[in-house]
């Protein structure tokens, strides 16, 4: 055999392994973040929006991708204050909790979310901007 039949198979060889590493690294770099990059999409979207009063009492700071599968509410409870004796904080929580996984579960808007297995994480500060609890919450199984 020749140098130069050597030389194509050489180089014939080399491109389809350079190829097939190009091919599956792309495929495996970019399949674990099409999530991540779609809710930092989101999360841009809806920054440009914040803050947003909610309600009397509540207000979206902003939001922000934690991980390629977990998006993070912030919000300010803008009557209440940690040192509150009148509030229960657990309670609070918990109702907070019920309600967003309920509307998580039901809202068609948080279709998307549901479908991409997305976790949601709701952070809640006073209205002094002092961290107050968080909790996240999945899709139902």
């Amino acid at each position: 055999m020749d140098n130069t039949k050597k030389n194509r198979i050489f180089a014939a060889v080399l491109f389809i392994v350079v190829f097939a590493i190009a091919f599956f690294g792309t495929k495996y770099l970019f399949s674990g973040n099409s999530n991540q990059a779609e809710l930092k999409k989101i999360a841009t979207e809806v920054n440009k929006s914040c803050p947003m009063v909610i309600n009397s009492e509540t207000r979206l700071d902003s939001t922000s991708v934690v991980d390629k599968s977990v998006i993070q509410y912030n919000y300010s409870l803008l009557k209440i204050a940690d040192g509150d004796t009148i509030i229960n904080f657990p309670i609070l929580k918990k109702t907070l909790k019920e309600q967003s996984q309920n509307n998580f579960d039901t809202n068609p808007q948080m279709e998307y979310f549901r479908e991409k297995k997305i976790t949601l994480r709701y952070h809640y500060k006073d209205m002094n901007g002092k961290y107050l609890f968080d909790f996240a919450i999945d899709p139902k199984k």
